[in-house]
């Protein structure tokens, strides 16, 4: 399987695999993640550390807009709980799924911009 291949994975996700510009994504996700590794095991490490908050943002997002659509204020705060604990999840589940969850929130040149900027990658870095 090839890395965007198993990169599609990761983004389905958070995308449907029919969704506008799903393939991009997965081209753009794979291609980070192997420049990100093609650095060695102190780089993987240095960006999913500055990938965490960048995740938990994207799922705070999703969280608020959940949380605004619920009557009280308990469901308010499950929303948001929810929301924490699937940025947790999707931290501890490697840099594969940060990325797709940036990528995915974020949309193809800003998500790029961010990961790039958190891992410490020249901007414009390779494209496939």
């Amino acid at each position: 399987m090839s890395s965007v291949d198993s990169f599609r994975t990761e983004l389905a996700a958070f995308l449907e695999p029919g969704a506008a510009g799903f393939d991009d994504l997965a081209a753009a996700g794979a291609a980070l993640a192997d420049e990100i590794v093609a650095r060695g095991q102190s780089a993987i490490d240095g960006a999913a550390l500055a990938l965490d908050e960048l995740v938990h943002d994207c799922a705070g997002d999703g969280g608020a807009e959940k949380a605004n659509q619920c009557g009280d204020a308990e469901d308010q705060e499950k929303a948001l709980d929810e929301a924490s604990r699937s940025a947790s999840d999707i931290n501890n589940g490697g840099l594969a799924g940060q990325i797709a969850c940036i990528l995915a929130g974020n949309g193809l040149e800003d998500g790029e911009r961010l990961i790039r900027a958190a891992a410490g990658l020249a901007a414009g870095g390779p494209r496939p």
